[in-house]
């Protein structure tokens, strides 16, 4: 009897500290410890502590269809290694706002435009960009920040999730694919 009150015992501290160590990424976020915890399965991954932008992007369960067209445009490798880069990545929403199949139905080059237009050459977090500012993109055109009282805004786009930390960066998540023509 023993024996089983003692095994009942350990088993309800291990979930005990199990659960404890385990936060919301807004917790961890707010601790300015890693951004991304470990044991969570999204898409049937671990996600990581740390990576780089790729992986990071790779384990965000709402941006499969930007990882999916960083990778057809060829910009997966530009962000998956070295360099220092702030990405305002359009989620899964966003892209459905779009005609039907736009990252199946976009050629490379057109689509390596698209999502260059997207990020901007060195890591910037939230509290280093200012209202108004523009930012030289990698496809040469400028993007506008905006800071308003519900947080920031880039080319009228929300951002949704700010600072997410990588090893080559941040990425900031948008609710829009940005092109040139819809810089406000």
């Amino acid at each position: 009897m023993r024996y089983i009150k003692f095994i009942l015992m350990l088993s309800v501290a291990a979930l005990t500290l199990a659960a404890c160590h385990k936060k919301s990424r807004k917790e961890i976020r707010s601790n300015g410890a890693a951004h991304m915890r470990t044991g969570t399965k999204h898409r049937g991954k671990a996600k990581p502590m740390v990576g780089s932008i790729m992986d990071i992007a790779s384990h965000e369960e709402d941006l499969s269809t930007f990882v999916r067209a960083l990778k057809k445009s060829g910009l997966s490798l530009k962000l998956g290694t070295h360099g220092s880069y702030t990405v305002f990545a359009p989620n899964d929403s966003a892209f459905r706002t779009l005609p039907d199949d736009f990252v199946a139905n976009t050629g490379k080059a057109k689509l390596a435009e698209i999502l260059k237009y997207h990020i901007v050459k060195g890591s910037k977090k939230e509290t280093d960009l200012k209202d108004g500012e523009m930012l030289k993109t990698l496809s040469g055109n400028k993007i506008t920040i905006h800071k308003v009282q519900s947080g920031m805004m880039v080319n009228g786009a929300k951002v949704i999730d700010k600072n997410v930390k990588t090893t080559n960066g941040f990425i900031h998540i948008i609710n829009k694919v940005l092109t040139p023509s819809n810089n406000q």
